[in-house]
């Protein structure tokens, strides 16, 4: 296979969500501040789990700490058109990535419409399932949404789905090492051209308290909740949660686009440990190599390296291992680029100890700590650190512990030059795989940014006055913050830089302001005017737009003659400017500016209750004098869940087939003068206003929002109805409007306004006559209508047999009696539309008030599932046969209802009174189906409570000493009682295990032998520890090993600290057992 040729990547664009900090500024300000932002487990986490005293969690979960992110139930679903139903159902891992890639795109000074179509690639790590264990566990229904809400794969599928990204696109778990792992992937993907660019992310949230009552069990967590990495007194990490995306691009094409560049990947790698004593044992021999292999690659020498972000979690014997692999492998580099290391040239630290191991975000996490300590020039202090943890030993290595900030100058290679600032960041995965990346600054040889325009037009925009208001606070407050202390930011922060980013780098949305200004100190006057409500003419321009002719040859004109005011006001009323236009004799760069400020609305799974977290916002406005257009999007206001009308669908049964002879005798006699009349019962006449209110409404109900929020020219799939719940919601309009339609209506018809035309069109269309023909004596279909919308086929036999079999008088009787009659009151167009309304709303848990009847169904939230589900609804309301494909035929209420209209109101072709051939006739007839079972979701089993509270005790290892002696109790036993424990600790029978078979050929592995040996101490008084079942690893020699322990224990026999690290080193020793090891023979 032809080697891929390697490319240098650069990292372009970032976006983070941390504890305590919602952006790089925040998070290098705070790394900067020495505080940790680990805290105990918020309260209202795990009120849920404290209905059922069995989940022995009250008693344990003030034990609990870690890094936790505000308002993470909180979710802008209105900004990307995703129903609130379809929201709640969503796992907060896919919100937050949703948010976090628009805001990734943003600083790398892109509009989004600038990727569309493009083979931009998405890779996304993560391993954490909360939100679908707790579904599972208190949602008050089984809904639709839940697969493709709760999928891990939908992560980064939705990104490139919403974003229209045509480029790779996966979600990666590889545990802890997950994001530098899907780095990789990125990195490889770029380089064989699989794609242009790659969002790389990861998500990691904390929700149920299984994970961390498990971790603590086996005594991963800290018990303190600080991470001391390197410390003597480190006891175990903390678990975090939070995310990051990055942009990648080739570097080659980052310098021609013009793009800032944070960093350079030189190089990547990951692989994994192999087969170990137990899966979760990191193999530090693999890790060391890899480091090695990773620099050879790039042609990094080890002495041009300035800082390590380690792994670091703060375990006692973790941090000591890996930093002995890193020894290993910069010795091993040293020899290989033929230099000597000097002392103290590298540093070591770790982020973690800030905010706490972020699991499949770690990675990227500490690429983000060193891309940002390159910006600043300076490496930042790990804290928590005091004394040295003593098996570490530093002495003859080029490693320091970074325990203080410092200035990070760049390191001098072996010819004598300065060299670009350069890192390493490593990740391990408790599964084995192991991850590291080289970084190095960008150095840009740019000139300084030149422009021949002396005042700038700086657009803001944003979905609502709310939000636009939040996004100039944030804006102004970040200027405030950064011109005024030049040491700490890039030299590129000018009134031109931020002029051009803003222009070219976000996307034009409805509420606008415009700012005019010369220099960065006025724009922040301006800023702090908007903010106050205060408007200052010819400086600040408000408008509320629509999407208006280009005007780029008169925009053109107006630039020339430096009529900005004009090109302002034609801007905030919604006309296309082509902003390259006003630098082109200029020099402008892409800098990193504040992005996007969401709406926090809160979601959370129906019936599950939990304290909300997230400020309640209105959208008044605070100025008088914005230049008011109205705009065509939607409006939407979400409510109280507690307000919500949770009724769902669940569909209909399987259609019957009955054999039909009775009525042969009817069809035969059918007076030619009659028709065949439709069972449906006929709303009366609906007026279209009424229909387009009954619409909205029905909308507003499945998308859960309110019906005033619902424009009726608002396209549907600009409110959240996506083709999941456009089939729920034409199946609601065609239950009420006993219409026929389908869900691609709603595609077809994209407004309330054109579903409701459509709609009241299908309930008045006249009912066809077949003509008084004879009836061809052939197999023929005749479709009936009675009260259902359940189909039914009924075989008839030949009439020839049925003459024989029935020796009775021939009645002339029309289907008048088999239907009811087709002149029962038309429905009308407005009332239909208003069904719609309501139908589609209990479909996607909104207010029909919040429903324009001309919004398109995928606006609103209505996809192909819920589409399916309303269908069945409207058909078994209006007795129609319509089909989910429907609602994209017909894509809005207005257009829908025209559509259902007509099928409501389609006249029964009538049969002849004439002879029917003796052929088989089948006859379609919709029979009424018998109720629905209503399902009643119940909790899941509880995971059974221990029976024992047991207590970690101290562990020994006398596996180590040499013992002598006898004992009296019968092995035979022993051996029995030790099978009993094992089969039940393996969830198997002691009958299935063998005495001579291997402990880990029946699957026992490090983490069930901790939980088993703490019993066989317990029940036998004694104090051996874990590592005995590999010395002693079957039921025989281990049974042995503890008969001669029972009675007496003999010399010891000494290891020193080196053989103790090569067994580690090895793979033959765990750390928790080397530990104890060095412990109990007092090494240190």
């Amino acid at each position: 296979m032809e080697e891929l040729k390697k490319k240098e990547i650069a990292i372009i664009g970032m976006s983070v969500d941390f504890p305590m900090s919602e952006s790089l500024d925040e998070l290098w300000k705070n790394i900067m501040s020495e505080r940790s932002f680990i805290k105990k487990i918020p309260s209202n986490r795990w009120s849920e789990y404290n209905v059922d005293s069995s989940e022995n969690i009250n008693s344990e979960k003030s034990e609990f700490f870690g890094g936790f992110v505000d308002d993470i139930d909180c979710f802008d679903a209105s900004f990307f058109n995703i129903s609130p139903r379809e929201a709640m159902f969503m796992d907060p891992q896919q919100r937050m990535s949703m948010q976090l890639a628009w805001k990734a795109i943003e600083d790398a000074g892109y509009k989004i419409n600038d990727l569309k179509k493009s083979k931009t690639g998405v890779f996304m790590a993560v391993c954490n399932t909360d939100y679908s264990e707790m579904i599972e566990r208190f949602s008050e229904k089984i809904d639709a949404y839940i697969p493709t809400g709760t999928s891990n794969a939908i992560v980064s599928n939705r990104i490139s789905y919403w974003f229209d990204f045509n480029g790779p696109s996966m979600t990666i778990d590889a545990a802890c090492a997950s994001s530098l792992v899907a780095v990789q992937q990125a990195v490889r993907s770029i380089e064989s051209g699989d794609c242009q660019c790659a969002l790389v992310g990861g998500v990691n949230l904390c929700w149920s308290p299984r994970r961390f009552i498990a971790l603590s069990k086996s005594g991963m967590l800290s018990k303190t909740g600080v991470c001391s990495a390197f410390d003597e007194k480190a006891d175990g990490y903390t678990r975090a949660e939070g995310g990051a995306i990055i942009i990648l691009k080739s570097l080659d094409e980052a310098i021609k686009d013009n793009d800032h560049i944070y960093g350079v990947i030189k190089g990547i790698g990951t692989n994994h440990g192999g087969r170990t004593n137990s899966l979760t044992i990191t193999n530090a021999k693999a890790h060391s190599d890899l480091i090695a292999e990773v620099y050879k690659k790039a042609g990094v020498s080890p002495e041009t390296v300035g800082y390590i972000e380690t792994h670091g979690p703060g375990t006692q014997l973790g941090d000591p291992i890996e930093i002995h692999g890193l020894k290993k492998a910069f010795n091993q580099l040293a020899s290989y680029f033929d230099v000597d290391m000097e002392r103290e040239t590298c540093g070591l630290g770790s982020i973690k100890t800030n905010i706490g191991h972020m699991e499949s975000v770690a990675g990227l996490a500490g690429m983000i700590k060193v891309l940002a300590a390159m910006k600043n020039k300076i490496i930042p202090a790990t804290i928590n650190f005091e004394n040295l943890n003593p098996m570490i030993k530093l002495e003859d290595s080029p490693f320091y512990i970074a325990n203080k900030a410092r200035d990070w100058k760049r390191n001098i290679a072996r010819d004598g030059k300065s060299v670009p600032r350069r890192a390493g960041v490593s990740s391990f995965g408790f599964g084995g795989t192991n991850s590291h990346i080289v970084l190095e600054e960008y150095i840009s040889n740019d000139s300084e940014c030149s422009s021949s325009r002396r005042n700038q037009l700086i657009p803001l925009s944003a979905k609502s006055t709310n939000q636009l208001n939040k996004y100039a606070e944030v804006l102004m407050q970040y200027l405030k913050n950064n011109y005024f202390d030049r040491n700490s930011i890039e030299n590129d922060l000018n009134i031109n830089n931020i002029a051009y980013t803003l222009q070219l780098g976000r996307e034009e949305m409805e509420k606008r302001a415009i700012f005019l200004a010369d220099s960065i100190e006025e724009f922040i006057s301006v800023l702090e005017a908007f903010c106050k409500g205060r408007y200052v003419k010819d400086k600040i321009w408000i408008g509320e737009s629509k999407k208006l002719n280009n005007l780029n040859d008169n925009i053109l004109e107006l630039i020339e003659n430096t009529e900005l005011d004009k090109v302002a006001q034609y801007w905030v009323q919604g006309f296309d400017i082509d902003w390259k236009d006003f630098n082109n004799k200029g020099i402008c760069k892409k800098i990193s500016l504040p992005t996007y400020v969401f709406a926090k609305e809160h979601y959370w799974i129906p019936g599950m209750k939990i304290e909300i977290t997230c400020n309640n916002q209105k959208e008044d406005s605070q100025y008088e004098e914005i230049i008011k257009v109205e705009s065509n999007s939607a409006s939407i206001r979400l409510r109280n869940l507690n307000e919500i009308n949770n009724n769902f669908y669940q569909g209909v049964k399987a259609k019957p087939i009955i054999k039909l002879e009775a009525i042969i005798k009817k069809v035969q006699s059918v007076n030619k003068k009659e028709k065949i009349k439709s069972s449906i019962k006929k709303e009366e006449n609906i007026s279209l206003n009424k229909l387009i209110s009954e619409l909205k409404i029905s909308l507003a109900e499945v998308l859960y929002i309110s019906d005033k929020e619902i424009g009726i020219n608002t396209k549907f799939v600009d409110i959240g109805l996506d083709s999941i719940i456009a089939v729920e919601w034409i199946r609601i309009i065609n239950k009420k409007y006993k219409t026929n339609i389908n869900a691609a209506n709603v595609y077809d018809y994209p407004t309330i306004n054109n579903l409701a035309e459509f709609l009241r069109n299908q309930m008045t269309i006249k009912e066809d006559i077949i003509p008084n023909k004879e009836i061809e004596n052939k197999e023929k279909s005749v479709t009936a209508y009675s009260k259902s919308e359940s189909k039914s086929i009924f075989k008839l036999e030949p009439l020839s047999e049925v003459e024989k079999k029935n020796k009775v008088n021939e009645e002339k009787t029309s289907l008048k009696d088999i239907n009811n009659s087709a002149e029962d009151s038309v429905i009308s167009i407005r009332e239909l539309q208003k069904e719609l309304k309501e139908s589609l709303e209990e479909v996607l848990y909104i207010a029909d008030k919040e429903i324009d009847t001309n919004i398109k169904f995928v606006e609103m939230g209505l996809d192909s599932i819920i589409a399916v589900e309303w269908i069945k609804v409207i058909n078994k309301k209006y007795k129609t046969n319509v089909n989910a494909a429907n609602v994209y035929d017909y894509p809005t209420i207005n257009d829908l209802a025209g559509f259902l209209r007509n099928q409501i109101t389609i006249k029964e072709d009538v049969i002849s009174n004439k002879e029917i051939g003796n052929k088989e006739i089948k006859i379609d007839v919709y029979s009424k189906p018998k109720s629905k079972p209503v399902i009643k979701l119940v909790p899941l089993l509880e995971d059974d409570k221990e029976k024992d509270n047991i207590n970690e005790e101290k562990v020994s290892l006398d596996h180590m000493y040499i013992l002598e002696g006898k004992c009296s109790m019968n092995i035979n036993d022993l051996q029995g009682e030790l099978k009993e424990s094992l089969a039940e600790v393996l969830y198997i029978t002691g009958k299935d295990i063998d005495s001579n078979a291997k402990f880990i050929e029946i699957g026992l592995d490090s983490i069930i032998a901790v939980e088993w040996v703490r019993i066989i101490n317990k029940k036998y008084k004694i104090n051996i520890n874990a590592a005995n079942v590999y010395d002693y690893p079957n039921i025989s020699e281990l049974s042995q090993y503890i008969m001669k322990y029972l009675n007496e224990s003999g010399e010891v026999k000494q290891f020193s600290l080196d053989e103790v690290f090569s067994q580690v080193y090895e793979g033959r020793l765990d750390i928790k057992e080397a530990e104890v090891l060095i412990k109990k023979l007092n090494l240190i």
